[in-house]
């Protein structure tokens, strides 16, 4: 692939903590980056592309640098190869710069599919995705030098289930002989559901029943933390289902919420669909979302669970599909901005308990703790977690922002700023 950038009234500007590179490779020192960045004179129209050293083990956050910079056209070099080519450059940058690069960073990813064919007229797919975020790079909550995320919940445990759940099924066909079967590993979810949505574009010529996606399936604790069962709303018909299928107190369904994950490429072709997931936590979108920390007897029973509503829509030969009045919540739950923390899933009672608060984050800053119950947020009184979540979409960034807490019965107030 031929990729052609060009810049006008461009510079190129090399950062390290504590250092300032320019293109001709002269080094000045300041105490902080900042300063550095204060100094830099720019006209309208103007581009920067900021790098790293290699020996910089740092990145510079892209918020960081509009912040100083506003609304000015810039980049941050993550590719290698780019960066590579950028700092071998030792002659001034020219008024106007022509970058042409032959790119060969551009993977190919292929979804991963697997069936059971009964002749049957009907069929139901089952998903899990299998990418994640490599060095996480800017997706990633993570700060700080490079490092692996292996993602054991943020795929690899709806990926395990799925392997389960297929070996299992090819076990027992007796007990799934009425629809075909489908068992989708999908692959560029991170990056915006990319192999769901070309499936669905491109081979899903077959009548679909249904669409059963698991994705973060790994922390479950029938003691403690419950399972989600989202996108239950999508057909008057899953909630007998799922009751009959696992009458289980530790289960919460929650019909209006379908994005976040695989199951809404499906859903947006009027397809009925489930979203098994056991909730938002410290780890997510870092190196430490580790198999340390999965729940191995928790999947375990998210997979008991997945075949006992299977084989009830084994019994099932139509499956009405239903359009929801859609909650804008995620499963990542994150919009423009998170106060960081990681709400106690488990809590009943109203407003949102916090189960963790996230080091570094504003939450941690203002002094919050774990079990303060947030009950509202500026202007938004507070009940439960998706009311905070929209709450969360309407913080301001130019004035002062209050969240209103409780602590151990005491109501207190704190005041924030976006920066």
């Amino acid at each position: 692939m031929n990729d052609s950038i060009n810049f006008i009234h461009s510079s190129i500007i090399y950062l390290c903590p504590q250092k300032f590179y320019t293109p001709q490779d002269s080094t000045v020192y300041y105490s902080h980056i900042d300063d550095n960045l204060k100094k830099i004179q720019y006209s309208q129209g103007s581009t920067f592309i900021f790098v790293n050293k290699p020996s910089c083990e740092e990145t510079l956050p892209a918020s960081f640098v509009s912040s100083h910079l506003g609304n000015k056209n810039i980049l941050l070099a993550t590719s290698p190869r780019l960066k590579n080519f950028l700092i071998k450059l030792k002659t001034p940058v020219p008024y106007e710069l022509n970058i042409e690069l032959n790119s060969d960073t551009i993977a190919v990813s292929r979804n991963i599919i697997a069936w059971i064919d009964n002749k049957a007229p009907t069929t139901i797919v089952l998903g899990a995705h299998y990418d994640h975020l490599g060095y996480g790079l800017q997706t990633s909550r993570y700060v700080g030098p490079r490092k692996v995320h292996n993602g054991a919940d943020d795929n690899g445990s709806g990926t395990t289930l799925l392997m389960l759940l297929a070996k299992y099924m090819n076990n027992h066909r007796e007990m799934f002989k009425n629809h075909n079967y489908i068992f989708a590993f999908f692959s560029g979810e991170e990056k915006g559901l990319l192999g769901s949505k070309h499936f669905c574009e491109n081979h899903l010529t077959f009548k679909t029943l249904s669409m059963l996606n698991f994705d973060m399936v790994g922390r479950f604790d029938s003691l403690g933390r419950p399972l989600h069962i989202l996108g239950t709303g999508t057909s008057p018909l899953w909630d007998s289902v799922i009751y009959i299928s696992t009458p289980d107190k530790h289960i919460k369904k929650i019909p209006n919420s379908i994005r976040g994950s695989d199951q809404y490429s499906f859903y947006a072709k009027q397809i009925p669909v489930l979203f098994f997931f056991t909730g938002m936590h410290a780890d997510y979108h870092t190196p430490t979302d580790d198999v340390n920390k999965i729940n191995f007897q928790g999947i375990a029973q998210v997979l008991e669970y997945a075949i006992n509503i299977l084989a009830r829509l084994n019994k099932v030969d139509n499956l009405p599909f239903t359009t929801i009045k859609e909650d804008t919540t995620t499963r990542h739950g994150y919009g423009k901005f998170t106060l960081g923390v990681v709400p106690d899933f488990t809590w009943n009672g109203k407003g949102v308990r916090i189960d963790e608060v996230i080091p570094g984050k504003t939450a941690y800053h203002l002094g919050l703790q774990k079990n303060d119950i947030i009950v509202q947020l500026n202007e938004s009184k507070i009940e439960n977690i998706y009311q905070y979540m929209e709450a969360l979409q309407h913080v301001s960034s130019e004035h002062e922002n209050v969240v209103y807490i409780l602590r151990d019965g005491q109501q207190l107030t704190f005041t924030f700023k976006v920066n």
